[in-house]
This record gives structure tokens, C-alpha cells and sequence, in this order.
């Protein structure tokens, strides 16, 4: 009686190891899923970062560039203005 009690016993430990060792590897592999997409995502970010920071860049350019401009536009316009003045 005793010899079944502990192959009952020894049986129901194996079942809830293989149990806990399943629910382990599932979750493992979900991770894993889930850190691949998360990679994903942080390399396009960085990608559409990199895209930005240069559009950024441009535009900075472009405004100084057209405060030069108007610069040269005002100076032009009041030298137009004093020639007509003469």
C-alpha cells in the first residue's frame, strides 16, 4: 500500500515538474516573440530618428538662409526707395 502511495506521489511530482517546465517554455517563447517585435520597432524608430534629425538639419539651414534673404530684400528695398527719392 505504502509502495503505490509514493509511485502515486513520485508520478503526480513528475507530471506537475513536466507541468511547470512546459508553462516555462511557453513563456519563454512568448518573450522572445515579443522581444523581436520590440526590436523591431526600436530599429525603425532609430531609422525614422536618423530622418528627422537630417529634415531638422535642412530646415535650419533654410531659415538662415532665408534670413539672408530678406536681409538683402530689405537692404534692396531701401536702396530702390533712395534711388526714387533722388
Amino acid at each position: 500500500m505504502d509502495t503505490k502511495l509514493w509511485l502515486i506521489f513520485c508520478g503526480l511530482l513528475v507530471g506537475f515538474f513536466l507541468a511547470v517546465d512546459l508553462f516555462i517554455s511557453i513563456q519563454t517563447h512568448s518573450h522572445n516573440e515579443r522581444k523581436m517585435v520590440f526590436d523591431e520597432k526600436k530599429d525603425s524608430l532609430e531609422k525614422e530618428i536618423e530622418i528627422l534629425t537630417k529634415s531638422i538639419a535642412f530646415i535650419k539651414e533654410q531659415e538662415s538662409l532665408g534670413g539672408y534673404v530678406k536681409s538683402n530684400n530689405i537692404i534692396i528695398k531701401d536702396s530702390i526707395v533712395n534711388l526714387f527719392s533722388l
